[in-house]
């Protein structure tokens, strides 16, 4: 029952050890680089969903800017026509108290 009775035994006896340290260490590392991956992935969606707010918002302005300047001419031309009409009157007004 000696497990050592040649150098081969020691040999594989230390090969054994080193091939469990190895695995060790591959299993650890495989641990944190998948936990890397994982935080990367949320960060990437976190920001994806910013992003898409983002754009969601310049959407929403650009559609309001079009709409406001769709209006902008109907205000231009009403402006224009009240300031005729309020010119119109004060011309009326300053000619009958010339009249009078």
């Amino acid at each position: 029952m000696n497990f050592i009775s040649t150098s081969q035994d020691i040999f594989f006896l230390v090969l054994a050890f080193c091939i469990l340290w190895i695995t060790i260490f591959i299993a650890w590392i495989m641990y944190y680089a998948i936990g890397a991956l994982k935080q990367i992935h949320q960060t990437i969606s976190q920001l994806k969903k910013k992003l898409d707010a983002v754009d969601e918002i310049v959407n929403l302005i650009k559609e309001k800017f079009t709409a406001s300047t769709s209006y902008l001419n109907f205000i231009v031309s009403g402006v224009g026509k009240l300031v005729t009409l309020l010119s119109k009157n004060s011309s009326e007004e300053k000619t009958k108290r010339k009249a009078k």
